[in-house]
């Protein structure tokens, strides 16, 4: 994408409970490509718990400029997990899962 202009890169949405499990197919969702000089993850998650789990292993394993929540995929598979537009419905673990990766993190937390 960097080659058609874009200045902001992110990868494709990684699930919480797979990185936490050590899946290398999910790991390899937050790799940055030498030439993304801003580049992003974004992850699904459920609660405050595993936010915050993964929150610190990405900031121990990562080099990323941000960290996006994702709370607008719509598929069955994030959803009746919790995740996702799911998560968006839940007012109080919503906030929750924004501020425990807050929390862990050193750079910005966004929501889509």
């Amino acid at each position: 994408m960097k080659d058609y202009g874009a200045d902001i890169t992110c990868g494709e949405m990684a699930v919480a409970t797979n990185l936490l499990q050590g899946q290398a197919s999910e790991w390899a969702l937050l790799k940055r490509h030498p030439c993304e000089d801003i580049f992003g993850i974004q992850i699904a998650a459920c609660n405050e718990a595993v936010c915050e789990r993964v929150g610190q292993l990405i900031h121990e394993e990562t080099e990323v400029d941000f960290v996006d929540l994702n709370m607008g995929c719509p598929l069955d598979f994030i959803c009746s997990r919790g995740m996702g537009s799911q998560l968006m419905m839940r007012k109080s673990k919503m906030e929750k899962c924004v501020s425990a990766l807050s929390r862990c993190l050193k750079v910005p937390v966004t929501v889509k």
